[in-house]
């Protein structure tokens, strides 16, 4: 209740009530990246205030409901209130081995005041990173299939390539020359390459014969119901699910590791020199 211009808290179980703790505000600022525009809190940060000796991990549950639907975006907008004290803020970024680039910030909070604290997600641009996830069970029909199969079941446990491409579009059509280019190098790799068209009408339009050296690890099919492209554009918040191919490097537990949209010259070079340090 409100009691002399300061909030007290009640505890029904106590003989008598508290001050509630003083407060001030916690403004933290991000720049987002082409990967990651929107840091989710316990997934890529996290805030703990230090007291007693001990870390004691900010909740916000009761606020945002569901712990994983709290972002930046959606919580941290603008300044929060916590209580006056000392803190800090844990940022991580996965990497493809495993192992996590952690920075660790710490401020003040004052009563009354805002304390502004920059969020950064450290980068390694010599090791392969992270930068999202998909379903590795998600349904696409296979070519000559009648039954609809998952991508784990196509390409078994490890990494590999899935690419959604445009039939006739020229952009496609330079990708699947550059894995014709370099097949020996996806074949010595010896994992698996989805390669999805939109709908039927598009697989319908694609003629194999004009790509007679494509690598053997190649699995052709659909998207029919575009759930596999839906969700690499929404999980790595592409611009558009029209601009083709979209072609991704993903591993048995669904953490993306690269993409690549549109037109890109070399782009069969790149998937080699990522593949090489996985």
């Amino acid at each position: 209740y409100y009691h002399n211009n300061r909030w007290h808290d009640v505890n029904f179980d106590a003989g008598e009530a508290k001050a509630a703790a003083p407060k001030g505000f916690l403004q933290l600022n991000y720049t987002p990246s082409q990967t990651l525009k929107n840091p989710l809190y316990d997934t890529h940060f996290t805030i703990a205030k230090i007291a007693g000796g001990s870390m004691h991990r900010l909740n916000f549950r009761n606020t945002e409901g569901a712990e994983s639907t709290i972002s930046l975006q959606s919580f941290f907008q603008q300044p929060v209130e916590i209580e006056e004290g000392y803190y800090i803020l844990i940022t991580g970024t996965r990497m493809a081995n495993g192992k996590v680039l952690a920075r660790i910030t710490t401020f003040n909070i004052e009563e009354g005041k805002t304390t502004p604290v920059d969020l950064i997600l450290r980068r390694d641009d010599k090791d392969i990173q992270v930068i999202g996830e998909m379903d590795p069970e998600a349904l696409f029909l296979p070519e000559n299939k009648s039954n609809p199969q998952s991508i784990l079941a196509t390409t078994g446990r490890g990494y590999f390539i899935v690419g959604i491409l445009g039939a006739g579009q020229e952009p496609s059509n330079h990708f699947l020359r550059d894995l014709a280019r370099l097949k020996t190098d996806f074949e010595s790799w010896n994992r698996g390459i989805i390669l999805l068209f939109p709908d039927e009408d598009q697989w319908k339009r694609f003629d194999k014969a004009d790509f007679t050296e494509l690598p053997s690890t190649i699995t052709f099919g659909i998207d029919k119901d575009s759930s596999i492209t839906n969700q690499l554009v929404k999980n790595l918040n592409l611009a558009s699910a029209n601009n083709l191919p979209i072609v991704v490097i993903a591993d048995t537990f669904g953490r993306l590791v690269y993409v690549s949209q549109g037109y890109k010259i070399g782009i069969g070079n790149e998937l080699i020199q990522i593949i090489k340090k996985l």
